[in-house]
């Protein structure tokens, strides 16, 4: 088992994808010999890369919006860190390759499948290929109007109707389960010739 290290933005959504990979990772046997947070306006990642280094981690979990990673595989590159990192769908953005540029070759990240019809559309409205979070929006402003228009008359028909949802989006099936949470389809995606692409 690979001896990982997690840095996180540090705020809720970061310290909940931290919890969540640290408790799993080590749930499989795996250590964690190094985590520490970052704040969501850094720009200088040079301490916390030079004490993952010093950590002898082989690999690194990173959580963080597209601009905040791409810094980091950039800042990673510059002082040689050769390392593996992994992070989340939160990266997945346009910035992450415009600052990291071939830095970022390799990073491999969970996410949802995104449908490529949907991403085109949206490249010929906008100049630019659409983030993940985009695409969540989307449908999950679809499943709102949706429900609105068959139950707009009952708030309790509405809150059955939502606990009992399954919509077939442009990111695949979602599931809302009886806890409130959302279901999705997972894949494993990664930065290859500059393009954000299925893992395989």
């Amino acid at each position: 088992m690979l001896i990982a290290a997690v840095l996180y933005m540090n705020d809720d959504a970061g310290i909940s994808y931290m919890n969540s990979f640290v408790a799993d990772y080590t749930a499989l046997g795996g250590s964690i010999i190094y985590n520490e947070s970052f704040e969501k306006d850094s720009t200088d990642f040079m301490v916390q890369l030079l004490k993952l280094r010093a950590s002898g981690s082989n690999v690194a979990y990173v959580f963080g919006n597209p601009k905040l990673v791409g810094l980091i595989l950039k800042q990673a590159k510059e002082i040689n860190l050769d390392i593996a990192f992994l992070g989340s769908y939160g990266a997945e953005g346009n910035d992450l390759i415009d600052i990291a540029r071939n830095a970022a070759e390799g990073f491999v990240y969970t996410s949802m499948p995104m449908d490529p019809d949907f991403a085109e559309r949206y490249k010929n409205i906008y100049q630019k290929y659409p983030n993940m979070g985009i695409a969540v929006g989307y449908d999950a402003t679809s499943m709102i109007l949706k429900l609105l228009h068959e139950n707009s008359q009952d708030k309790e028909q509405f809150r059955r109707a939502l606990s009992q949802l399954e919509h077939n989006g442009v990111t695949g099936l979602t599931k809302i389960l009886p806890s409130g949470d959302a279901s999705k389809e997972i894949t494993l995606k990664m930065v290859r010739n500059g393009k954000f692409e299925s893992y395989h």
